[in-house]
């Protein structure tokens, strides 16, 4: 699912997680925030230096606050389907063929059976 405009984009769970995804007009890339909303404060997740996600607080109003991940669009795009379970559909042509190469397989059987064909 191909980001189609560059208006920031912001899911929001009911106990405080929310994530952000902002589309970079002037490139192919995706800045995503990952992030909780608490009493306490909000919290933005970082990646450490062996890659484990975790969060820090972040000062209300702070304007320099690095995004969680900074992703290529195509990457974002896979991740997003693997996400919802969805896969590229077939092109149209490869399910043709399929179609046709199957009918030549039953013709096939048809024969070695010394079936007559209705097709």
């Amino acid at each position: 699912m191909r980001v189609k405009s560059f208006e920031p984009i912001e899911v929001k769970t009911t106990d405080g997680w929310f994530v952000r995804l902002v589309p970079q007009s002037w490139s192919d890339e995706v800045q995503i925030w990952i992030g909780k909303s608490t009493p306490a404060g909000n919290f933005v997740c970082y990646f450490d230096e062996k890659g484990r996600l975790n969060e820090k607080k972040v000062e209300q109003g702070a304007s320099d606050v690095k995004p969680t991940l900074e992703l290529h669009q195509m990457i974002w795009d896979g991740l997003l389907r693997a996400f919802q379970g969805v896969a590229e559909p077939p092109e149209k042509s490869h399910i043709e063929g399929e179609l046709v190469a199957t009918k030549f397989h039953l013709d096939d059987l048809r024969v070695l059976l010394k079936l007559k064909s209705n097709l």
